[in-house]
């Protein structure tokens, strides 16, 4: 089994983004953030190959806009 400790690095900062969005003083940097957030999420899942997982996300992302 190979090391992901990049992986999880990247869905740490997912989380990581994710609570500090909540100290944003404005709607569009709480998107920001947020958005940001569930981007480390996706690309979390997709490199430790759980796609179907991953449509959750899309559909965050589909909400903000992209």
């Amino acid at each position: 089994m190979e090391s992901n400790v990049g992986i999880q690095a990247i869905g740490l900062a997912g989380t990581v983004l994710f609570f500090m969005s909540f100290q944003c003083k404005s709607n569009k940097d709480l998107f920001r953030v947020q958005f940001l957030s569930y981007l480390c999420y996706t690309t979390h899942l997709l490199l430790l190959g759980g796609e179907k997982s991953d449509m959750r996300n899309e559909i965050k992302m589909k909400q903000y806009g992209l």
